[in-house]
């Protein structure tokens, strides 16, 4: 029921163009944030969503919440290809055309070994 985040002063960015000491690190502040019981993150989701099919309850985050999600990664990932702010709701053809620039010269990694993990555990059993 506790996150801990450390805030680094000044931000990695800075840091990294205007450090000169080896293994250097910059300063970091340590912030307790307390969780309340009542905030069951992923789990509470889908413990609600198999809850609504099963016994009509109510969803914790409905669909459009998912939408609000990817709107707001198109648009930071446009942000940065175009180098300058961009407003929401983002332009769709303008997305569209930045992303197939992309496609255009993508190509498949080589000599890449594929790592199968077992995540079996770390879900299974906490849907209720």
């Amino acid at each position: 029921e506790q996150l801990r985040v450390w805030e680094y002063t000044p931000h990695e960015p800075e840091f990294s163009r205007t450090n000169t000491v080896p293994f250097n690190s910059p300063k970091k502040t340590e912030l307790e944030l307390n969780l309340t019981p009542d905030n069951p993150q992923h789990v509470g989701v889908l413990n609600a969503f198999a809850g609504a099919i099963l016994r009509g309850e109510e969803l914790i985050a409905h669909g459009s919440e998912g939408i609000n999600g990817l709107s707001l990664s198109n648009a930071m990932h446009l942000s940065a290809w175009l180098g300058k702010p961009v407003d929401l709701p983002v332009d769709e053809d303008v997305y569209y055309e930045e992303l197939m620039k992309r496609v255009a010269t993508s190509k498949a990694k080589e000599n890449v070994e594929s790592v199968v993990s077992d995540l079996s555990d770390t879900f299974g059993s906490t849907v209720k």
